[in-house]
């Protein structure tokens, strides 16, 4: 029987190269492990610090986008207000000058002055237009419809009749603005009829059997363009205010991370209206539409 105190050196030397060999495996095989580990780690650790990363552009990015998209806003509406405000002020005090048969220097400036606001206005027009329509109805997900039936009143009742029954979304700041065109072309084709008249008469106004009521009798349609104006400031007021409350929507597997067309990333140019959004919105309309002359209620003039 085998000594089992027999040492190495009593061994065959197939007996030793086989006792080489399982040992060599065994070290291979713990080597082996430990690299194993140490690059599931180091993986572990560049897929987390790759995350986190993803997360932290796409805050920045969609940072940069609110503040791009509302900065677009705050301008489209600063040059809303100079040509509407201008448009409006030259309208009333040409017709004011035509209720009143104003001559010589007095006409003459006010004259000038509509037509040069209506200059401005027309050449603003088409790129104010297309400003409210792709910086601010389109990022809040607003198909505007300008059919004609739904904007070509005839700005003696209340305008937003067409905008308001059973709309399921926000109005379209691009219609109202295209409602405040078409009642200023309006009185303008009025306008244009009473200074062709005078032209007619040896630049003397026409003698009427009853007092002049001017382009605008009552100024009916110049107050509901006051009102399509103010409720259009105040819509577009609240969606640059809006824009700014608004963090950026990180999605859970950032846009730079491997296998991203796994998930479905967010329309970036749509943002979704709160309910409070859409209540402080309504604000913004309700003076006009309560109006007691001018409003939904209030009955056409004759």
């Amino acid at each position: 029987m085998a000594d089992p105190r027999a040492e190495d050196g009593d061994r065959t030397p197939a007996e030793a190269d086989a006792a080489a060999g399982a040992a060599q495996s065994r070290t291979r095989a713990i080597f082996g492990s430990l690299v194993g580990l140490i690059s599931a780690a180091g993986l572990l650790g560049t897929l987390i610090s790759a995350y986190f990363q993803g997360r932290s552009w796409d805050y920045q990015n969609g940072v940069a986008r609110i503040d791009k998209d509302a900065a677009a806003v705050v301008a489209a509406l600063g040059s809303l207000n100079t040509i509407i405000d201008e448009k409006w002020i030259s309208a009333y005090q040409m017709d004011d000058a035509i209720k009143t048969r104003k001559e010589g220097d007095d006409l003459k400036a006010a004259t000038n002055r509509f037509y040069a606001a209506n200059k401005e206005w027309e050449r603003l027009h088409q790129q104010l237009a297309s400003t409210l329509r792709l910086d601010v109805d389109s990022q809040f997900g607003i198909d505007i419809d300008t059919a004609p039936a739904l904007i070509n009143t005839d700005c003696l009742s209340y305008t937003l009749n067409s905008q308001e029954p059973n709309r399921a979304g926000p109005l379209s700041v691009s219609a109202l603005l295209e409602i405040s065109y078409n009642c200023h072309n309006i009185i303008k084709g009025e306008i244009d009829r009473r200074l062709q008249a005078r032209a007619d008469n040896d630049s003397k106004w026409p003698a009427t059997a009853a007092p002049d009521q001017g382009a605008d009798p009552g100024r009916t349609r110049l107050s509901h363009i006051w009102w399509v104006n103010k409720v259009l400031q105040c819509l577009m007021l609240e969606r640059a205010l809006e824009l700014r409350r608004r963090s950026p929507q990180v999605p859970i597997i950032p846009s730079q991370m491997p296998l991203v067309s796994l998930a479905t990333p967010p329309d970036a140019k749509v943002y979704e209206m709160t309910d409070r959004q859409r209540a402080r919105e309504d604000q913004c309309v309700e003076p006009y539409r309560n109006n007691r002359d001018l409003g939904a209620a209030a009955s056409k003039p004759q």
